[in-house]
C-alpha cells in the first residue's frame, strides 16, 4: 500500500472514531437526562433493563485554589495542622482525611475549593441468560 492510501485510510478511521465518540457522548447525555440524574449526584449505581446491565458512575471534578488554602492555613493553627493532612501538597484533597475532618475545618477550607460534576461514565453489558 502506498503512503497516500495509508494516510487516507488512517484519516478516515480517525474521523469515524471521532464521529462515533461524539455520538456516544450525546447518547450518554440523553440517557443521563432520561434517568433524571441530578447535576450534583456522585457515586455509582447499577440497573437492569431488558437484556442489559447498565452501570453509571460519576465523580466530582475538584479544583483547589492553593493560594487561598495557604492563606487560610496561616489564619489558624488548627487549619495549618489539618491543611497539611487533608490536602496532598500539590495541593489535592486526601479524600479519606477530608471526610474525617471536623465540620468546621471542612467549612473553612471549602471557600478555596470549586466542585463541578464530572461526565457520567456508562458501561453496558449484555447479560447471559
Amino acid at each position: 500500500m502506498d503512503e497516500l492510501t495509508l494516510i487516507t485510510q488512517l484519516f478516515e478511521a480517525i474521523e469515524a472514531e471521532r464521529r462515533a465518540k461524539n455520538k456516544r457522548v450525546e447518547l450518554e447525555a440523553q440517557l443521563a437526562r432520561a434517568i433524571e440524574m441530578p447535576e450534583t449526584w456522585e457515586g455509582s449505581m447499577t440497573n437492569h433493563v431488558g437484556n442489559f446491565k447498565i452501570k453509571v458512575s460519576r465523580k466530582m471534578n475538584v479544583k483547589i485554589d492553593s493560594d487561598a488554602v495557604k492563606g487560610l492555613m496561616m489564619e489558624s493553627p488548627q487549619l495549618e495542622i489539618f491543611g497539611k493532612t487533608v490536602f496532598r501538597w500539590k495541593p489535592e484533597i486526601d479524600k479519606k482525611e477530608w471526610d474525617s475532618a471536623p465540620p468546621e475545618v471542612i467549612k473553612a477550607f471549602s471557600s478555596a475549593i470549586t466542585r463541578t460534576p464530572g461526565k457520567p461514565s456508562f458501561s453496558i453489558e449484555l447479560e447471559k441468560k
